[in-house]
């Protein structure tokens, strides 16, 4: 199957684990921004649960907020 690329469908509500793989960081990393409310998430019996769209608009708008603190580049 050489040249075809496969899209592998993620769930729309992914666990910590899928989470962290999702967005490229240790689980700690994604279990601590959650807990700090700095991710957007929510528990489901004890357990943490993000929504994909809901991290998709957390990075679109955590790359806008750090791209206008940069200084313009003269």
């Amino acid at each position: 199957m050489s040249g075809v690329f496969v899209e592998i469908e993620r769930p729309e509500i992914m666990n910590l684990k899928e989470t962290a793989a999702y967005l490229q960081v240790h689980p700690m990393t994604a279990y601590r921004h959650a807990k700090e409310k700095r991710l957007p998430a929510f528990k489901v019996g004890g357990q943490w649960r993000f929504m994909r769209s809901n991290l998709d608009q957390w990075v679109e708008n955590e790359m806008k907020r750090g791209f206008a603190s940069q200084p313009a580049q003269t």
